[in-house]
């Protein structure tokens, strides 16, 4: 089995499911050292949140023996036969566990593992054909060493080029590693108010606990951050980096919210519009409480 190096030291093994890496709660656990009961604990608050299939994978018996390199007719070990069910995790499912998860190395542990198991690109293998004679045994040797010289060429002119100028890169890769304020991030996603015409923040910061990650009064976390303007004594709410890439990641597995989009609609014919014509934009919000109406342009 193949394993992954984290950059703290953490070792896991390379693990894919319908074509995608996924993690278990074990690897969770053993990347950000801590126990196997807590990562559990994280997912059962926050399933709601989740999606199946999405951001993570329910394995029955069979398929998860199959994924453990088992089937029924094998003797199984120990710790392979009170196996019932398992819980794989993809990216997205990761990162909305991991944003709970607190600690000093949290933040470094959980872009570490996000950059050298996830996002990594896989190596294409090549292949060499069983050879069954002299002849077809060197000219196979003859290509592996040509393939060799080839790939040493390239190797020593990438050396030598000086690196291309990619503004459109570097830009992106600076939104990155900065603050994003909540102004910023509706701007970025088209989330404006349907009558004000500008960007709706509260919409966003509604979306951010969908995310799991909350601002907290007169505190700072490492997913948030209160700025205070030093003329004005005007507060503004940012998203860290790190909050940016757990919010980011819900809005690509739930289509950026558009799942809430309820219009207002009239009920009776009036004049210049009929039943059923949509009077105003809206997006409703379930919560713990009711709903929460969004009134924004459709986007």
């Amino acid at each position: 089995m193949n394993l992954c190096t984290l950059s703290n030291g953490a070792v896991i093994p390379i693990q894919e499911w319908e074509g995608r890496r996924v993690v278990t709660y074990a690897d969770i656990a053993n990347a950000h050292k801590i126990d196997k009961n807590r990562v559990a604990k994280a997912f059962l608050r926050h399933k709601e949140e989740l999606f199946e299939n999405s951001d993570y994978y329910v394995l029955n018996r069979e398929e998860a023996l199959r994924f453990k390199g088992f089937t029924e007719k094998d003797t199984l070990p120990v710790s392979a036969r009170g196996l019932n069910t398992m819980n794989l995790f993809t990216e997205s499912g990761y990162l909305m566990i991991a944003c709970t998860l607190r600690g000093d190395e949290a933040a470094f542990i959980r872009r570490g593992l996000v950059d050298s198991y996830f996002r990594v690109k896989k190596l294409e293998t090549p292949t060499i054909k069983t050879v069954t004679n002299t002849s077809e045994l060197v000219n196979t040797l003859e290509k592996l060493v040509s393939s060799i010289d080839r790939i040493s060429s390239l190797v020593e002119e990438l050396i030598k080029k000086k690196p291309e100028k990619r503004p459109s890169t570097r830009v992106e890769t600076d939104k990155r590693e900065k603050d994003i304020s909540l102004e910023e991030l509706a701007r970025r996603y088209r989330w404006i108010g349907d009558r004000s015409g500008e960007p709706h923040t509260l919409f966003a910061e509604e979306i951010c606990k969908l995310a799991g990650v909350r601002f907290l009064k007169n505190r700072n976390t490492i997913y948030t951050k209160l700025v205070r303007d030093k003329e004005t004594g005007e507060i503004t709410k940012c998203l860290t980096p790190e909050g940016f890439l757990a919010v980011e990641a819900w809005c690509k597995n739930n289509d950026f919210g558009r799942r809430f989009y309820a219009p207002l609609r009239y009920q009776k014919d009036g004049d210049g519009y009929r039943a059923g014509d949509i009077r105003q934009q809206r997006y409703v919000i379930p919560n713990m409480s009711g709903t929460k109406k969004f009134y924004l342009r459709k986007f």
